[in-house]
Parts: C-alpha cells; structure tokens; sequence
C-alpha cells in the first residue's frame, strides 16, 4: 500500500494492526503524514515543489497532490492526509489505534490535538529518543515507544542505558532485527539470548517489548513467539497475519 495514506491505514486497521504514521509539520502549522522531509518520491509534485521541504509549504500546496500513483495508478485518488483526518475516524471507533512516529512536530501541540479528540489511549508516540518521549509525556498522558536500531553493539548499549534508567519515558520498546545472516538457522543480528535477556528485563517493569524484524523468517518469528513475544512491527502485516494464524492452528489455540 502507498505510505502514510488513509488507504493504508484503514488497510492496516483492518487487519487488526496498530499502524504506524510519521508525522511532519507544514508552514501553516497543519501536523501531515509524511515519512520524508520532501514530496518527490511520494507524489506527483513538479520537480520545483518537490525538493522543498514541506515545513515550508502550506498545506493549500500539498493537499491536491497525488500520493498513491507512485505505488499503483490504483491509489491516484489518496492525498497527504492531515493528522486529523485519522483523529476524526478514531474518534469514533475506540479499536483503531495508530503509531505516532515523530519526524518534525511541536509536541505540546500534538499533545493538544490528541487530548481535544480524547484519544490518549489511542495513540502510541515513538522516537528514536528518550528526551522526546519523555517531552511527549509531559504534554499528553499517553504511552510512548523508544525504538533502537543499529548493530547489535548499538543496540545493546542503548538498550542497557534505558534499562539502568528502569526504562523511564518509555511504556514499550522495540528493538530492531536486521536479517544478515540467511544462510543459518537464526538470521537475525541479535541473537536469541539478547532478546530474551530484554524481554526479562522490560518484563520485570512492566515495559512491553516489540521486535521488528525486517525480514519475515517464519522459523524464527515462531521461535520469538514461543519465547513470549506478543508485540510486533511488520512492513508486511498481511504476511505476518498469516504467520499467526497458522502458529495457533499448530498451538491448538
């Protein structure tokens, strides 16, 4: 599905997932879902409108372009949606819930527009930082996500800190598989003691842990399973629904 489109979170909600948005700014203070700080790759804007960075278009500029033809000529109706058009359809379905990635936005001014749509318990704030989680949490009551990618050096080192810090700022973290070793039986950099040794430690203060593997081994996203993992990130939520379907036909549940 074209990224960061209603098409794409209606398709997410559907399945059952809480999907993740970025979200970005314009120059008129209207909060966008956008991953990248320009529009050239996701819509058809002309070249000069293109590579200008969005907090310094009004939204009159990108709300009529095409966001979905990039994808499939299928999708040439889907725009840049605001924040608030995902709010209107949550506020009235207390199921749908969505990921906030933060890439350029006031925080006390999300933290507002989450409160005014009273969806506090709707809305999942994430960073790669714990002081923006932390900021998050000081202008909203709201759960709030500290990602950490990298090597598995990285991020074991970071997960270390935010664990000696009892995990202060963030309600769930979600750790990173990159798949670079395909040819064994385990593919994922972390190794299997890494994530069960972060598992024990979120488990012991009542942190949630999500894993995002980026590649989708069956095998191994069992193995997480049997392990106790219940929180994943997938660019591949179709896939992964199968995966758990027939994981509780094998478990009998």
């Amino acid at each position: 599905m074209p990224q960061n489109t209603i098409a794409s979170v209606k398709y997410g909600w559907d399945l059952g997932a809480v999907v993740e948005v970025d979200i970005r700014t314009t120059f008129d203070g209207k909060i966008i879902c956008l991953h990248n700080e320009t529009l050239e790759e996701t819509t058809n804007a002309d070249k000069e409108l293109g590579g200008i960075n969005v907090s310094k278009l009004i939204y009159d500029q990108i709300k009529h372009l095409d966001a979905g033809s990039y994808f499939d000529r299928k999708f040439h109706h889907e725009h840049v949606p605001l924040l608030e058009e995902l709010f209107i359809i949550m506020k009235n379905d207390k199921e749908k819930k969505l990921y906030l990635d933060l890439k350029e936005v006031d925080l006390k001014k999300l933290g507002e527009m989450i409160e005014a749509y009273q969806l506090n318990d709707q809305c999942i704030f994430c960073h790669c930082d714990i002081d923006n989680c932390i900021e998050m949490k000081k202008a909203v009551d709201i759960r709030c996500m500290l990602w950490i990618g990298g090597t598995r050096d990285q991020i074991l080192s970071k997960f270390k800190k935010i664990s000696d810090d009892n995990f202060f700022g963030a309600d769930q973290i979600q750790l990173h598989l990159n798949g670079n070793n395909l040819d064994e039986e385990w593919i994922y950099v972390l190794k299997q003691e890494d994530i069960k040794m972060a598992l024990q430690k979120t488990s012991q203060m009542n942190v949630d842990l999500e894993v995002f593997p980026f590649m989708m081994n069956r095998a191994n996203i069992y193995q997480m399973l049997d392990m106790g993992i219940s929180w994943f990130a997938t660019d591949y939520p179709r896939l992964f629904k199968e995966m758990i379907e027939q994981y509780s036909k094998r478990k009998g549940e």
